[in-house]
């Protein structure tokens, strides 16, 4: 997991941090599964990584296994490598037990 510490602002605002966070070009899961496979020495070959909307596309084009989960978004499912069951169905368990063990 990634987080990111935002200075306390001194007026209020209608925008939430996290949606400040989304509107940042140069942040992205992709951008943070990079930094974090080179912190550990990682070939980005060797990650796998699921998800299911369309702020998970960054993340799943750089992993070198992408799944998507069986209730992604068409455009997810239409880039992964694999789709696996949906949320309800324990897809992401299903997938860890198909391509690690």
């Amino acid at each position: 997991f990634l987080m990111i510490r935002r200075p306390q602002r001194s007026t209020p605002s209608n925008s939430s941090a996290a949606s400040d966070v989304y509107k940042r070009q140069e942040v992205s899961k992709g951008k943070a599964l990079e930094a974090l496979a080179s912190h550990l020495g990682i070939s980005l070959t060797e990650v796998v990584a699921i998800g299911d909307g369309v702020n998970d596309l960054p993340l799943l084009s750089v992993a070198g296994l992408a799944i998507a989960m069986g209730n992604a978004v068409d455009e997810v499912k239409a880039m992964a490598d694999h789709v696996t069951l949906d949320v309800d169905h324990s897809g992401v368990a299903a997938a860890i037990n198909r391509f690690l063990f």
